[in-house]
């Protein structure tokens, strides 16, 4: 894991319960913002210097290998294959080339008209760049230099694509779009939210939903972010209540967005 203040710190997760940081030797000073693990090696972004890599054949002694210059901040990072694809601030989306670790260079990128890149998620050949301004947008590669925009959600910021579920998996969060133009006013410690739960063979996906008691709402899905679905219609009659999607898993991936009814 990283953060801006302990830098690279390594986790042993054998014992879920009693998580233990692994101390190590890496004593180099930088400004982590995310990272992914790719063939025995750490590859982080960092605020000021780009893209660094260190080999992580010795867990308890990362050692830093390169960097490389990107044109704005790094921020969110997906690895697919051989290619890292890195979400650049004003520089959009850069594409680096990973096939020689030692020596990373940049292969290809998207320029956005408008947004500030702050996330990335990648499946197969679909990219989903998340930015300030501009939304969630799609595209599918057609090589690292090639790129068609597919689609687009304006009322989201951060993306990221959970895997096909696994029974008595917990999926990390996906996509969940609110639109807080068309939320009723709420008092201020009560918000209305989607929060993944877990998934199982006998229930499929479980959803809590959180919100303000009364407030009637429509839970829709969707595996593309053009075409939406209601799965459910309720009346939330306490301030959290549970939801199953019983064909959560025939998709690679499912969208969920919340809304609220007049």
């Amino acid at each position: 894991m990283v953060d801006q203040v302990t830098q690279l710190q390594v986790i042993d997760i054998s014992s879920p319960t009693d998580l233990t940081t692994i101390p190590n030797d890496t004593d180099d000073e930088f400004f982590p913002n995310s990272i992914q693990i790719h063939n025995k090696k750490a590859f982080v972004t960092d605020e000021d210097s780009g893209l660094l890599v260190f080999d992580l054949i010795s867990p308890t002694a990362p050692q830093f290998i390169t960097s490389l210059k990107l044109p704005d901040f790094a921020f969110g990072i997906s690895i697919q294959e051989e290619r890292a694809f890195i979400a650049n601030g004003g520089g959009g989306l850069q594409v680096v080339d990973l096939s020689l670790s030692d020596s990373p260079e940049i292969v290809g990128s998207i320029q956005p008209e408008i947004g500030y890149a702050r996330s990335v998620s990648t499946d197969q050949n679909q990219i989903y760049l998340g930015s300030i301004g501009g939304g969630v947008l799609i595209f599918e590669s057609e090589s690292d230099s090639q790129f068609m925009k597919v689609g687009s959600f304006e009322n989201a910021e951060r993306v990221e694509i959970s895997p096909p579920l696994e029974p008595g998996i917990i999926p990390p969060p996906p996509i969940i779009a609110i639109e807080p133009e068309i939320l009723p006013p709420a008092p201020p410690t009560m918000t209305l939210r989607l929060i993944p739960l877990a998934y199982s063979n006998e229930t499929g996906f479980s959803i809590e939903v959180l919100g303000p008691t009364g407030l009637a709402v429509t839970i829709e899905i969707s595996d593309d972010l053009e075409d939406w679905e209601t799965l459910e219609q309720i009346v939330l009659s306490q301030d959290n209540q549970i939801l199953f999607d019983e064909d959560a898993g025939d998709e690679p991936h499912t969208f969920y967005r919340l809304r609220s009814e007049p």
